[in-house]
């Protein structure tokens, strides 16, 4: 028996794989295979028990050699007295002739000799047996050994023709397999061949092909060339064609304008005669109230009449859109600038006042005549594409930005609402705290660039100061750290427009903390006695003492401090608020003026704030915001001219409805809100900063807590008008 080793899975594998292909393959001559191949002793039972295991053994055992034949030993007839061996012919014949003779002997001489014959014949007998039948088994013996050597003879020359034919199938399957992989090997090399070939031919035919291209493009570039040569050949002739028709067209259009403007000039010099005539009048009718002491508060004019229509008269003010619509009229018409703002607002507003003598002027400065009107707009109508212009311009009025980035010069960064209420630590906020571009500029200009000062409704946080806020008070002042631009950004943070200031300019930054706010991280170094001021924005007075708060930094423990006032409604209440300004020089009355002027509304405002913060932390990004195009003036081109001013007023009626109407007036519809507001009652007071529109409702108005909620919206905005007065809207009952 071989060494026996641990079987490798190479060695096993082998051993399955050549069974499974050749199954009468022996134990045997699996060993010798693996000697030859493997150089590996394996014993046949090892062989055999790998084979058991997966089922691969010959039904059939080792062969049955043939049982040896046992020999019988011959029986032999048994002879009982012969007394001599006689002829066949005695034998046969019964008769006995020497009869008497044996009577003649004796009876005991016979028994003897016939004893005597008989035990020699027996030994005699017996011997020839035994030889004949050891010669027998001799025989047996020698044939039953010639029997087993031809026979295992014949195993071992069978076994040796199966192993040599398995070495001769395995040698010509190794030959096959030798050829089919120099075969493989030959079809590699020449598919290798070819396919560098055909790389090679590609590569041609690319290179061909790019040749073919570049003449092609040159060719086309040449005929482009001559095209465009004959084309600016043509253009330049139809440009002398045209300019030599327009010269003449402008020069019958110029011919008729003067004839025109002569006209217009000698009816807006009759127009303009009558009104100075109208002032004249309404300037001696004063005197004589003058002379008879009937005079104004001090301080106020006489109250005037005027409609609810002066709310969407402020959203245009807030965003600027008349201002914008004029100017791009003015371009085209010439025009003097306060004259077309006076007779573009007048078409804007004149379907929502009505025909009532007079409804008109309630809501202008000053009066337009029809015959005025009539001749603008007819003019208007002249103008090619003007149509198409202010409809284009209207859309672009309503880009809101939803916050503007503040950038420092060391690089860090804050961002605060579009509509400044405080600082916000990414640029996601609430989509109500959106602006119009107007808007939002206009503010940065009065703030950044004219009064220097920056008004926050509220320090950011409730109980821990904000990192961002910090940024703002520690840069914001500072010659080094400065703000140094603007970037004001859409509801998809996509950059609108970037305003760049100037390091060196002064700006001062107000805001407001209530009590309740960082109650750890804010000490009170000191605060003086209270006292009554007038705080003119309000017509009220206020309680007001110095204080000087220590803010700490949570995260790096910075402390900043910071002076202002406190303020209550009344010296026995606690301190309702504390107004801090960057600005140490700043008077007490001067800081709370400018805080209430931008915020009047304390309380309310503060629930208004913190309600619209928690709508968007449940609504998030899916919070619907203000859309122009979905406007039915933006869902197909305008019919005419009037149209598009009809349009433009229900757009400043659908956003003073999104922005500062209560939750539910989104979308319903201009009629409801023209009936319910823009029809009411309201009496204009104008002081000397400020012009108040006051609304008197009968006690069974139905819509009187939402049109109160509409002016403080509308007051805290800021809303100014050319020479900087503010308008600010009351309501109550009568």
């Amino acid at each position: 028996m071989g060494v026996v080793h641990k079987l490798k899975p190479e060695v096993i594998k082998f051993i399955l794989d050549n069974k499974q292909a050749t199954p009468h393959l022996s134990c045997r001559s699996l060993t010798v295979l693996l000697l030859e191949k493997l150089q590996v002793e394996v014993s046949k039972s090892s062989i055999n028990a790998i084979l058991k295991q997966n089922n691969l053994s010959m039904p059939v055992g080792r062969r049955q050699k043939p049982k040896k034949k046992k020999f019988n030993m011959p029986i032999l007839p048994v002879i009982e007295s012969i007394k001599t061996i006689t002829p066949e012919e005695e034998l046969q014949n019964p008769v006995l002739k020497d009869e008497p003779n044996i009577q003649e002997k004796s009876k005991h001489e016979i028994i003897e000799e016939q004893g005597v014959e008989k035990i020699n014949l027996e030994e005699k007998r017996i011997q020839e047996a035994e030889g004949w039948a050891e010669k027998l088994l001799e025989k047996e013996r020698d044939r039953l050994e010639q029997e087993r050597l031809a026979r295992e003879e014949q195993e071992k020359k069978a076994e040796k023709d199966t192993i040599r034919e398995d070495l001769l199938r395995l040698q010509k399957l190794q030959e096959e397999e030798d050829a089919r992989n120099k075969e493989l090997a030959r079809l590699k090399l020449e598919e290798e061949a070819r396919f560098i070939e055909e790389q090679e031919r590609l590569a041609q035919e690319e290179a061909l092909h790019k040749v073919e291209e570049e003449r092609i493009k040159e060719e086309q570039l040449r005929l482009q060339k001559l095209q465009e040569e004959q084309s600016a050949k043509q253009k330049e002739a139809d440009r002398v064609k045209l300019e030599e028709e327009t010269r003449l067209k402008e020069e019958q259009e110029k011919l008729a304008r003067e004839v025109e403007l002569k006209a217009e000039h000698e009816r807006w010099a009759r127009l303009s005669e009558e009104e100075s005539k109208r002032k004249e009048a309404l300037m001696a009718s004063q005197a004589i109230k003058e002379e008879a002491k009937i005079e104004p508060s001090s301080g106020s004019s006489l109250p005037r009449g005027c409609t609810g229509a002066v709310l969407l008269k402020a959203i245009d003010q807030l965003i600027g859109g008349s201002i914008q619509l004029s100017e791009a009229i003015q371009r085209r018409l010439g025009y003097p600038k306060e004259e077309v703002e006076a007779l573009t607002q007048t078409l804007i507003f004149q379907d929502i006042v009505g025909n009532e003598p007079g409804a008109l002027s309630s809501i202008m400065r000053n009066e337009i005549s029809a015959d005025k009107l009539s001749g603008y707009f007819t003019q208007l109508q002249e103008l090619k594409t003007m149509k198409l212009d202010l409809s284009r311009l209207s859309a672009n009025i309503f880009t809101e930005s939803r916050g503007i980035k503040m950038h420092f010069i060391d690089g860090s960064i804050v961002y605060l609402d579009a509509q400044m209420h405080t600082v916000w630590p990414t640029p996601y906020m609430p989509h109500d705290f959106s602006a119009t571009v107007m808007s939002v500029k206009d503010c940065i200009n009065r703030y950044f660039f004219k009064d220097g000062n920056l008004v926050l409704f509220m320090a950011p946080g409730y109980d821990i100061p904000t990192k961002e806020f910090f940024t703002l008070l520690l840069n914001f002042n500072s010659k080094h750290e400065t703000a140094d631009n603007l970037i004001l950004y859409g509801n998809k943070l996509d950059e609108l427009e970037n305003i760049v200031l100037n390091p060196e300019d002064n700006h001062n930054l107000i805001f407001a903390l209530w009590p309740w706010q960082f109650t750890a991280y804010r000490k009170v170094k000191r605060i003086g006695e209270f006292s009554a001021q007038r705080i003119d924005c309000m017509n009220k007075d206020f309680y007001l003492a110095e204080v000087e708060i220590e803010l700490v930094q949570p995260t790096s423990m910075q402390s900043f401090s910071l002076k202002g006032c406190a303020i209550k409604l009344s010296l026995a209440e606690k301190i309702r608020l504390v107004i801090l300004g960057t600005d140490e020089a700043r008077s007490l009355v001067s800081l709370a003026n400018d805080y209430l002027c931008r915020w009047p509304n304390l309380d309310e405002g503060l629930h208004d704030f913190n309600r619209k913060i928690e709508l968007f932390s449940c609504t998030g990004e899916s919070q619907q915001v203000f859309n122009y195009e979905d406007l039915p003036i933006n869902k197909s081109e305008p019919v005419d001219l009037k149209s598009v001013f009809s349009g433009y007023s229900e757009a400043l009626d659908a956003y003073l409805r999104w922005h500062f109407m209560p939750s539910g007036y989104e979308k319903i519809e201009f009629s409801l809100t023209k009936a319910r507001f823009y029809s009411q009652k309201a009496q204009l007071k104008q002081d000397k900063d400020k012009i108040l529109y006051f609304f008197t409702v009968a006690h069974d108005y139905a819509y009187a807590k939402d049109l109160e909620y509409i002016c403080r919206r509308l007051n805290e905005r800021d809303i100014r008008v050319d020479d900087g007065q503010r308008i600010c809207f009351e309501s109550g009952f009568k």
